[in-house]
């Protein structure tokens, strides 16, 4: 039972994602999601495994990070896709992936990018009255005052 609104009572099993989960930024680009961490300071270079903790993906050209299967095998094999240098070895799901990941850690709040239109359907997501934009109040200073 959900208790968040009253759409929730016909939705039957459903989640409310937080801004910074990969549900909602696995739609961003990779430049996105760096400039995410570029404003909160993060470097991206913490994605590097540890010496001897992995296998070097970028030297084989796929991405191996471990899949389980969905043949009823529950087997788990290497991704197999195609990994580019610029990802660190991953294919660009797993690279996103672990970017999140890293936003994460770091607690870094994606809104601090949003579009005045990605502010306004994230006000409307969490029911949260959107304050309207004065006749002399230029687009960015509205842009501010949505994001506070």
């Amino acid at each position: 039972v959900c208790g968040f609104s009253a759409d929730c009572g016909t939705k039957g099993l459903h989640a409310h994602h937080p801004r910074d989960c990969l549900y909602h930024l696995r739609d961003w680009s990779v430049t996105r999601l760096h400039l995410l961490l570029q404003f909160y300071r993060v470097s991206p270079s913490w994605l590097e495994p540890a010496k001897g903790s992995s296998p070097d993906t970028s030297k084989t050209g796929v991405c191996l990070v471990l899949e389980l299967r969905d043949d009823g095998s529950r087997r788990e094999e290497p991704c197999g896709q195609p990994a580019l240098p610029e990802y660190r070895g991953y294919c660009q799901l797993h690279y996103k992936e672990r970017l999140v990941e890293l936003i994460n850690r770091c607690r870094a709040d994606p809104a601090v990018l949003f579009s005045p239109a990605e502010m306004m359907v994230e006000l409307q997501r969490w029911h949260v009255a959107a304050p309207t934009r004065k006749p002399d109040e230029s687009e960015q200073l509205y842009t501010q005052r949505l994001h506070l």
